[in-house]
């Protein structure tokens, strides 16, 4: 058994909790609200709720073995965030949830783990930095580089049946995605190894798609009509720089530490997603 925190309990972090409950480990998740703190404790009885802001000082930083932050970076980033950081012992793991973004555009090309950085935007210039931030701060660090997260009741197909989701232009770019309990899966193993021979690890399925196709796949599965199509100009920056990024991501470093999707395509996880739904309704 191990301590875990998780920074910024939401979706991701939620089910996280949950698989680390059922297998044992002692747990502690956090909100930015007394509201939040008051669902953690309903959805996660067996965990410790408490209330928590970036860069506060963390109460007996010392009692857990992995901290998890998964809350994304604000206009003082990388301060906060570093803040923690500098609060933790060797010893004790940092796992830090990024993003692809933080990759140059490839035109395509395979992406792996040290492939060229050029963010593409505010937003992924704000994880980048929070990177290196936490890497300088403490030797601990590892930086997991997440493709587009989607599961049960979020992703294209939960946006597409509440009539709120656009292709923008031709579509016609590579996008990778990751099943969220694929991407749990992946913190747990670098949250457990004994020993990690690098700091920064990328994480995809194994079928990059054009959002075209995968929208009509999403259509036909659901039996709802395509999404209309809006021009680039209409899209924030982070949107336009996730288009043109045109990315298939390989998770070399995760492979060679044995880790594999279990829903290896978005068909898979859209069936897992839809199954996992249905139960919830009933």
């Amino acid at each position: 058994m191990s301590r875990w925190a998780i920074l910024g309990c939401g979706y991701v972090g939620r089910r996280l909790a949950k698989r680390l409950l059922e297998s044992g480990h002692a747990v502690r998740v956090t909100s930015r609200t007394e509201e939040g703190r008051d669902a953690l404790a309903a959805a996660l009885p067996e965990a410790e709720a408490t209330c928590y802001r970036m860069g506060e000082e963390i109460e007996n930083s010392s009692g857990f073995d992995v901290l998890v932050i998964s809350s994304a970076p604000d206009a003082e980033a990388p301060g906060p965030e570093q803040a923690v950081a500098q609060q933790l012992q060797d010893g004790q793991r940092l796992i830090y949830l990024s993003t692809t973004g933080v990759y140059a555009s490839a035109g395509g090309d395979v992406v792996r783990d040290d492939f060229s950085i050029a963010p593409g935007s505010e937003r992924s210039m704000r994880r980048l930095r929070v990177e290196d931030a936490l890497t300088a701060s403490h030797p601990g660090t590892i930086s997991l580089r997440i493709a587009g997260i989607y599961g049960p009741h979020r992703g294209v197909h939960e946006r597409m049946r509440r009539s709120n989701y656009r292709l923008i232009g031709a579509a016609d770019t590579l996008v990778s995605r990751i099943y969220v309990d694929d991407l749990v899966d992946a913190i747990v193993l670098l949250g457990t190894a004994e020993a990690l021979a690098h700091d920064r690890f990328v994480i995809g399925d194994e079928e990059p798609t054009t959002a075209q196709e995968h929208a009509r796949g999403v259509a036909q599965h659901l039996g709802l009509p395509m999404p209309p199509t809006v021009d680039p100009s209409e899209v924030s920056e982070a949107v336009q720089a996730m288009l043109g990024a045109d990315r298939k991501v390989t998770p070399s470093r995760l492979h060679a530490l044995g880790w594999r999707a279990k829903h290896p395509t978005w068909r898979q996880g859209l069936v897992a997603a839809l199954a996992e739904e249905l139960r919830d309704e009933l």
